[in-house]
C-alpha cells in the first residue's frame, strides 16, 4: 500500500506499521529499524542505513518505493523536514507551513484554533476509546498498585504526562516519584531504585534517548518497566515489560496530549474508585 502526498514523518510511520507483517523477511527487517530509528534515516546514507538494519542497501530502495516513493532520497526528504521541525519556535513553524502549503487552511483567529485543536482531539479521545488495549490497560494497573514505589519518567513534551501521571497516582495513595533530574541527575534518580519497584517510562516520537538509556539501566537491573508511547514498534516498546499504546494527532506540526492524559487520569482513578470500594 502506497503512501500517497504523505506529508509528515507519521503518516510514512504509521503506513509501514500497519503493513509490517504482510512485508517480505527483507522489507520487514528494513521496515522495522526504520520504525525503532526515524532519526537515522534522517541523518544517515543508505549505506550506513543498510549497515546498521543488516540488510543491503537496495532493500531500502524496495521499501521506499514499496510506500510510493520514487527512491530513497524522496523517502528521506519525510524525515529530514520532521527532524528539522523539532527546534523552530511555534512562530516558525506557522511560516514554514504557510510557505511550503499555501492551500493548507490555516487558521487565523484564537477561536479557530480552538476549534481545530477542540476537534482533533475529540477525535483523538474517540480513538483511545474504541483502541485501547484492555489486557495491557489490566496488566498496567495490577503493576502500579503491586509496585513499592513508582518512579515516573518523561522528557520534553513526555514530561506533562509524566507530570499528571505523578500528581494523580499520589491522590490515588500510590507512592510514586517523578524523575527530574534537576542538575542533571537522572542516573543518579534511577540508581535509588530497590527491589520492588516499577519504572514509568513515558516518551513518543521522537523518542528520547536519555530514558531509553535510563530504561535499560532500569531492566538490567532486574527493574519491571512500564512504557506509555505511541507505538507497538518503538524503541521504548521494545525495551518494556508492557507496552501502553497511544497515537497522538497533530495540527501545524503540534503533538496533542489530550489522549495519553485522559488516559493516565483514568488509570489513577479507577485505582482510587476501587480502593474505596474495598473500604466500604
Amino acid at each position: 500500500m502506497a503512501v500517497r502526498e504523505a506529508h509528515t514523518v507519521d503518516d510514512v510511520l504509521q503506513a509501514i506499521q500497519r503493513e509490517l507483517e504482510n512485508l517480505s523477511a527483507r522489507l520487514k527487517q528494513a521496515g522495522t529499524y526504520v520504525l525503532e530509528h526515524p532519526n537515522d534515516v534522517a541523518l544517515q546514507s543508505i549505506t550506513a542505513l543498510a549497515k546498521n538494519a543488516d540488510v543491503q542497501p537496495s532493500v531500502f530502495m524496495r521499501l521506499s518505493k514499496h510506500f510510493g516513493f520514487s527512491g530513497f532520497t524522496d523517502f528521506q526528504k519525510v524525515f529530514r523536514a520532521a527532524l528539522a521541525d523539532q527546534s523552530p519556535t511555534y512562530g516558525e513553524r506557522i511560516k514554514h507551513l504557510q510557505r511550503d502549503f499555501p492551500d493548507a487552511g490555516v487558521a487565523s483567529q484564537p477561536v479557530d484554533f480552538v476549534r481545530e485543536f477542540a476537534a482533533i482531539n475529540t477525535d483523538a479521545l474517540s480513538h483511545l476509546a474504541t483502541s485501547i488495549d484492555e489486557k495491557a490497560i489490566n496488566e498496567f494497573v495490577r503493576r502500579l498498585k503491586e509496585a513499592t514505589e513508582i518512579f515516573i519518567l518523561g522528557q520534553r513534551r513526555s514530561h506533562a504526562v509524566a507530570n499528571y501521571l505523578s500528581y494523580a497516582l499520589m491522590r490515588a495513595n500510590l507512592r510514586t516519584r517523578l524523575m527530574l533530574g534537576a542538575g542533571g541527575t537522572l542516573h543518579d534518580e534511577i540508581r535509588l531504585m530497590r527491589k520492588g519497584d516499577l519504572l514509568v517510562a513515558v516518551s513518543m516520537h521522537p523518542y528520547s534517548n536519555e530514558v531509553l538509556e535510563l530504561v535499560d539501566h532500569a531492566r538490567n537491573s532486574g527493574h519491571d518497566v512500564i512504557a506509555l508511547t505511541d507505538s507497538n514498534y518503538s524503541p521504548l516498546a521494545k525495551r518494556a515489560n508492557t507496552s501502553i499504546v497511544v497515537r497522538d494527532v497533530h495540527y501545524l506540526g503540534f503533538r496533542s496530549l489530550v489522549a495519553q492524559v485522559c488516559l493516565v487520569q483514568a488509570i489513577a482513578i479507577s485505582i482510587a474508585a476501587a480502593a474505596a470500594k474495598a473500604d466500604s
